[in-house]
């Protein structure tokens, strides 16, 4: 359901052109390769407090096999209700529970947008919803991820810097140039991201 063609057809099915070349062997949940990795990928930012099992699968049951409109439906309604949770949380300042809710409606935001074509003024403002609620995560975290620009040909690019600890130490940084049309909603990579902090250095991730 991710590729633009199905998305012409209005489907989530993948085409016969790449049947049987995915590389996907027995799926996990739906019979369609391209949405069952899409929601393994979504399983699997677990691992990072990007979503939460439970949750996904409460998606997933409420999206009818080949359904791009269900599918929309279904993220949507699941990331309004988490950012509900972290936006609540926030008002008492229970900045844990708030951030990492902003995380996981951040990831279930993306997943509306898969599924909306880039000519489709609904795709912009999805996009940019998803931002806002990462810059509420962002500001929330701690260490706190700062939102940056830098300065590239008359233009900015956007990025986040990111220490491993709030203890003003220098420490090396790694720059990680991320494509646009590859990163998704943010621009932030979390497997990128735990795998640097833990060792101790600084990242930023700057969209190219």
């Amino acid at each position: 359901m991710i590729e633009n063609k199905e998305l012409e057809r209005g489907t989530v099915t993948h085409t016969e052109q790449t049947k049987g070349n995915t590389g996907v062997g027995k799926s996990l949940y739906f019979k369609d390769p391209f949405t069952d990795m899409a929601f393994l990928h979504t399983l699997a930012l677990h691992g990072f407090k990007g979503s939460e099992i439970g949750e996904c699968y409460l998606a997933a049951a409420q999206i009818r096999e080949g359904d791009v409109e269900s599918w929309r439906e279904a993220w949507s309604a699941l990331a309004e209700r988490v950012e509900g949770l972290a936006r609540s949380a926030e008002s008492k300042s229970h900045r844990v529970s708030a951030r990492e809710s902003y995380l996981r409606a951040v990831t279930y935001q993306r997943n509306v947008a898969w599924s909306i074509r880039a000519s489709n003024p609904d795709y912009r403002a999805t996009i940019e919803k998803s931002r806002t609620l990462f810059q509420r995560f962002a500001a929330l975290s701690d260490p706190r991820i700062e939102v940056v620009e830098i300065p590239y040909e008359g233009t900015v690019l956007p990025g986040y810097f990111l220490r491993p600890d709030a203890s003003g130490q220098r420490r090396p940084t790694i720059i990680i140039a991320i494509t646009r049309v590859r990163s998704s909603t943010t621009g932030l990579d979390l497997r990128r991201l735990s795998a640097v902090t833990t060792r101790c250095w600084s990242t930023c991730q700057v969209l190219v």
